[in-house]
């Protein structure tokens, strides 16, 4: 009888002891389990945050982009274009346009008279082999081959009527060099006036960074056996 109250007692503190066992690894499960979630939860919030700073940064990338293009004209640039002559006139208006959204600021620009500028070039060489004329005097005959328009800045969506050019009555070809600089680019451009059958036909090329930025060409102007324009 005692031996069987012993063993009697023995099983139930073994049952205790598993019960508390029990217990304590299901208590231990329900802690980790929480901080799993727990850090679920802290790696999942790390992760948006890692999110939005990228974006902040982004955005304020762009924000500094976008300001330094306001203050340097960004990819903004400028050209002449032609309007086209009325009632066959040789007199050529001169606008100054522009491509991009920002502002262009401090441009200056000289039209070079092309064939004017050859007829001088082959004069002085004449006249330098045999009387050696000073550099000044050869500066000054070539300054007046040209046009210089200090045009200052301009705003976005605006255009600028810079003047006129008179064509000449007696040839069928004129050329024009352009030479554009600004704060944030230089701009070299090619325009050719050719006349057929009394009017004249407009040629003209943009050049940026030594790449065409623009092209135009008009109806009916002269091309080469390939097609193309001899510029």
């Amino acid at each position: 009888m005692f031996l069987t109250n012993v063993h009697a007692f023995t099983i139930i503190g073994l049952f205790f002891v598993l019960f508390g066992t029990l217990l304590s690894i299901k208590g231990q499960q329900i802690i980790n389990d929480k901080t799993s979630i727990e850090l679920q939860n802290k790696a999942k919030k790390i992760e948006e945050l890692s999110e939005k700073n990228i974006k902040l940064s982004e955005e304020n990338k762009n924000l500094v982009l976008e300001s330094t293009a306001i203050i340097t004209g960004g990819d903004s640039y400028c050209y002449i274009d032609i309007l086209p002559a009325i009632n066959n006139s040789n007199t050529i208006d001169l606008h100054l346009a522009r491509e991009g959204g920002y502002p262009i600021y401090d441009i200056s620009l000289r039209i070079d008279d092309c064939e004017e500028v050859d007829r001088i070039f082959k004069e002085e060489q004449m006249v330098t082999k045999f009387h050696r004329e000073s550099l000044a005097k050869s500066m000054e005959r070539l300054s007046k081959a040209s046009k210089v328009f200090p045009v200052g800045n301009l705003g976005p969506n605006r255009g600028l009527l810079l003047g006129d050019l008179t064509l000449p009555s007696n040839a069928d070809k004129k050329s024009y060099f352009v030479d554009i600089t600004s704060r944030n680019s230089y701009i070299t451009e090619k325009i050719i006036f050719r006349r057929v059958e009394g009017k004249w036909k407009i040629a003209y090329k943009v050049m940026r960074n030594n790449k065409i930025a623009k092209e135009f060409v008009e109806n009916g102007f002269p091309e080469n056996d390939k097609g193309e324009v001899e510029w």
